[in-house]
């Protein structure tokens, strides 16, 4: 089997990373739409970071994604990993090494016997070796304090990482997503009571107001330990935004992601809902006070949400 797999392991389980504690480096909490994969490309093809095969490890919020997405690629694995590996290099997506054939096989086997807790989670990484790893799931933005505190103290040198994005851009973009899912139950077109009806949706408000996500992680995960940056910069510079997001993490901007470009999204031809200005103008009537907020308190590119709305 290793014969197919085309990307060299740079660490293996034998060797270990020193000076650094076991499970994830970092995690990243989002924000849902706001760039997540786009950090997860990047730091998959940098040179000091494995990232797992799996995006999205839904741990900390008891979630099923992951574990349906392993079991997808398993099967995909065991029926033609060469052809597999083939489609991921088309994808611009790093082939699977042998280390990341193990960490599908013990995910799985996580999930089935989810008995081992948060130490059999802090497992899942020990192949990570001398590279840095983690975590990139946006559900974790809405996590309550009590559940932040916990992953804090258990994890006391983890990075926490947050990309916030301009909350009604946000989302009606994951609207959009949504939307286009196969079992999806939005009605096309939409109306603003039916929009406003959606938002209510409590996996959907969780993850709508930065202010207050940003709040409960700041709270716990001091200074040096959280960050939170701006969708904005991804847009406007993706290189500086690159360059920030890995001095944080503690790893190299000057090392290239492969032959990734730092602007590169996989994401950029998905189709797109149309926002009219009806559903526009009930947006902004309902996101109006957290701009504010984010405006005050977070500063930077929240103060230009709050002069694109005339708030």
């Amino acid at each position: 089997m290793t014969d197919v797999l085309t990307r060299p392991e740079i660490a293996t389980a034998a060797t270990r990373r020193s000076g650094r504690g076991a499970g994830p480096d970092f995690i990243c909490v989002g924000a849902q739409k706001a760039g997540s994969r786009w950090l997860y490309d990047q730091l998959a093809f940098h040179p000091e970071f494995w990232m797992p095969p799996v995006k999205e490890l839904h741990y900390f919020d008891d979630a099923r994604p992951g574990f349906r997405k392993a079991t997808r690629l398993q099967a995909r694995i065991e029926r033609d990993l060469a052809s597999l590996n083939r489609n991921r290099m088309a994808d611009s997506s790093p082939t699977l090494t042998e280390r990341d054939l193990r960490f599908v096989r013990a995910y799985l086997d996580f999930w089935q016997h989810k008995g081992a807790g948060v130490d059999g989670y802090a497992r899942l990484f020990d192949d990570k070796g001398p590279q840095r790893t983690g975590d990139v799931t946006p559900a974790y933005s809405c996590l309550a304090e009590p559940d932040i505190r916990a992953i804090v103290e258990r994890f006391p040198d983890l990075k926490v990482v947050f990309i916030a994005r301009e909350p009604i851009e946000r989302f009606w973009s994951a609207l959009g997503m949504a939307a286009r899912q196969t079992k999806s139950r939005i009605k096309i077109p939409l109306t603003p009571a039916s929009m406003l009806n959606y938002l209510k949706r409590k996996n959907v408000s969780g993850r709508s107001y930065p202010s207050q996500t940003i709040a409960r992680w700041k709270k716990v995960a001091g200074e040096g330990q959280f960050a939170f940056f701006f969708f904005d910069d991804l847009r406007s510079d993706p290189a500086d935004l690159r360059a920030r997001v890995l001095r944080f993490l503690d790893a190299d901007p000057a090392l290239q992601s492969g032959e990734l470009d730092p602007g590169f999204n996989r994401k950029s031809k998905s189709a797109k809902l149309q926002l009219t200005d009806e559903l526009r103008d009930a947006l902004v009537g309902h996101f109006a006070e957290e701009i504010r907020i984010c405006a005050e308190t977070l500063g930077g590119r929240a103060v230009e949400w709050r002069k694109k709305y005339n708030l």
